[in-house]
């Protein structure tokens, strides 16, 4: 088993990852904490995800943690809150396929997890 964290920043949204597989192998999930989030007045004070970030962090993990290539355009749907379980599907184009990543949010500080690409 590894592990690896590192810190990265996004334009104005930092991010933070952790890594952990067996050597030689890709990653099943990755764990990812962004610190882009806004309370939605109509939430009543709820914090939700912004798409555009997390987008870019599943881009990010996708090419630079598992090694995928051909990602394209990832959309992420609005309105996501950061509670614990909370989870939801992005859709990515990988060689030109349509694909969806499940992402699961593992702290109301932002922390979550993006899996591998699949059909659903």
């Amino acid at each position: 088993m590894f592990g690896l964290s590192l810190l990265f920043g996004v334009g104005t949204t930092a991010c933070s990852a952790t890594v952990t597989g067996t050597a030689g192998f890709a990653p099943v999930t990755v764990t990812v904490v962004s610190t882009v989030t806004v309370p939605q007045p109509a939430l009543e004070g709820r914090k939700v995800f912004v798409p555009a970030a997390v987008e870019r962090g599943i881009v990010r993990i996708l090419t630079e943690e598992y090694k995928i290539s051909g990602v394209g355009p990832v959309t992420c749907p609005e309105g996501q809150e950061v509670a614990p379980d909370n989870s939801f599907f992005c859709t990515v184009r990988v060689d030109g396929k349509q694909k969806f990543v499940k992402v699961v949010v593992k702290s109301s500080e932002g922390e979550y997890e993006v899996g591998q690409p699949s059909e659903r």
